[in-house]
């Protein structure tokens, strides 16, 4: 690797291009080991003179979804924008080169969803000694005026001891809780499910990062297997549970690294001070109504219908409110292509009240232990998602379709604060 430093000076500093490179080693086995989402990382590497600006390669061994099963999805990440960046990546051994250039005014996160198939590493000799080898080389060009900070974004790291005979020994939904921690003044811990937290997942270990209040976060957790690090990551806003029913297998966590059975999972939060904490119990006085809405769709449209189809429910004024209005949106087959092999769902809601309105509920499918709760925060016009609801698999295995239909019903609460609970 090479790091090259090109500063341009007229009268002043206005800008510099730095040039920079990273080589990651992937061992083959995950190609197959690893489920799509699940990915490795590069080492950190810094940008000089940006205190906050950083890259690193981001590979899924096995696709960043599952449209791109069979893949390798490939891409670069930085910490901050403010620049523009070229970046070029090779696949050693054979004839994969892939090269962009593009600003960034917001952290970057961009590459290619199918860098390089599976069936093509196989056959073209590519993979040596069991191993790929990718090259990535990136240079950045920073005008000075574009350098900023990104102070708003903190980090905070627990390591979970994870004790692979407790697979043996609990049974689906037995939850281990880890001690809270407080970090910019939120406190936030662990819960993790050996064996699932529903029966349809036994096969996977379920994991769930929870928080005292609704705050904007980004979540991340890894296991080493082989030596690598494998993550899965997503952002949340204003929820106080979010994590992965289906975070490892336990074909994984048999074969991650591990000392007498225990296995280290790295888990990674950053919470976007400027948000603000919503808490989740509240001092001031407030009002509260409640309504139900339930959607029903036929077991055809989740085969039949394409990729963004959608049906809901009208908007239609909350019961007992002249001020709040909500409806339902679902996407049988999921809203894009992401979400291929699943129920989307989505909700709406508005209101014209000047105080602080939250809206909080559950959603569940008719003879079935499934739920989802959400908490979110209702303004003029408010959405709150899920482009993975349940796929169409597990929606079968827990008898989720009676009767060759499925009804999902949403049940929330509208809550008035009477004094704002923002700054």
């Amino acid at each position: 690797m090479f790091s090259r430093l090109k500063t341009f000076l007229p009268t002043t500093l206005t800008s510099y291009e730095f040039e920079d490179s990273e080589t990651l080693t992937i061992d083959a086995v995950l190609l197959n080991l690893l489920e799509f989402d699940q990915f490795v990382t590069s080492p950190k590497r810094v940008v000089p003179k940006c205190k906050n600006l950083s890259w690193r390669i981001t590979c899924y061994p096995n696709g960043n979804g599952a449209e791109n099963k069979g893949y390798v999805s490939l891409f670069i990440n930085t910490s901050i924008g403010g620049f523009e960046k070229t970046m070029t990546v090779t696949l050693l051994r054979s004839d994969t080169k892939c090269t962009d250039t593009d600003t960034y005014v917001k952290p970057a996160s961009d590459g290619w969803q199918r860098f390089v198939s599976h069936e093509k590493l196989m056959s073209n000799g590519t993979i040596r000694d069991g191993v790929i080898t990718i090259k990535a080389y990136v240079c950045f060009k920073i005008p000075r005026e574009t350098m900023i900070d990104d102070e708003k974004l903190e980090e905070d790291i627990c390591v979970v001891k994870f004790n692979r005979k407790t697979m043996e020994m609990l049974k689906s939904s037995d939850a281990i809780v880890e001690e809270k921690r407080t970090f910019n003044g939120v406190n936030w811990w662990i819960q993790y499910y050996p064996t699932g937290h529903y029966h349809a997942g036994k096969r996977y270990l379920s994991l769930y990062f929870c928080a005292d209040g609704l705050v904007r976060r980004n979540i991340c957790a890894g296991i080493c297997i082989d030596g690598v690090y494998v993550y899965r990551s997503f952002n949340y806003e204003n929820t106080d549970k979010q994590g992965y029913s289906k975070f490892f297998s336990r074909k994984q966590c048999l074969r991650a690294d591990h000392d007498n059975g225990v296995i280290d999972i790295v888990c990674k939060i950053r919470i976007d001070k400027s948000a603000g904490v919503i808490p989740s119990t509240f001092n001031f006085p407030k009002t509260s109504i409640s309504d139900t809405i339930t959607v029903t769709m036929v077991d055809y449209q989740l085969e039949h219908n394409d990729v963004g189809d959608f049906d809901g429910t009208p908007k239609m004024p909350v019961k007992g409110s002249a001020k709040h209005q909500w409806r339902l949106q679902y996407f049988p087959a999921g809203d894009c292509a992401r979400s291929k092999g699943h129920i989307s769902l989505f909700i709406e809601a508005s209101t014209v009240e000047t105080k602080t309105v939250t809206l909080s509920g559950v959603i569940r499918i008719a003879g079935t232990w499934f739920e989802k709760k959400f908490n979110m925060i209702v303004e003029s016009d408010s959405y709150y998602g899920f482009p993975k609801l349940i796929s169409h698999d597990e929606l079968k295995e827990i008898g989720g379709i009676v009767g060759s239909k499925i009804v999902i019903t949403c049940k929330a609460t509208f809550t008035t604060h009477q004094m704002a609970i923002l700054d």
